[in-house]
C-alpha cells in the first residue's frame, strides 16, 4: 500500500519557509525532501539530490560548537506568524 501525501497551499508555504530558514540542518533536508516529494519526484531521486545536497553543506559550511547550536535552536521558532 502506498502512502498518499496532500499537500494543501499553506502547507507547501510551510515547507519552503522551513525548508531555508530552519535552524537545524536536520530539519531543513526533511522539509527539502517533503518539498520536493510534493513537485512528484520519485523517492530515489529525491534521496540522491537531498545526499548530494548533504555533501556540498559539509564541504562549505564551517564547523561550529555544538552548544551554539543548541543555544540557536532553543531560540528559534518554527512557525511562521501569518
Amino acid at each position: 500500500m502506498t502512502l498518499q501525501l496532500e499537500f494543501t497551499p499553506e502547507i507547501l508555504d510551510e515547507l519552503n519557509y522551513e525548508r531555508y530558514r530552519h535552524l537545524l540542518p536536520l530539519v531543513q533536508r526533511r522539509m527539502e525532501a517533503l518539498w520536493l516529494k510534493s513537485h512528484g519526484l520519485p523517492h530515489g531521486q529525491i534521496a540522491q539530490l537531498n545526499e548530494e545536497l548533504r555533501s556540498k553543506l559539509r564541504s562549505i559550511t564551517p564547523r561550529s560548537s555544538p552548544w551554539a547550536e543548541t543555544k540557536q535552536a532553543s531560540e528559534h521558532q518554527p512557525m511562521r506568524k501569518k
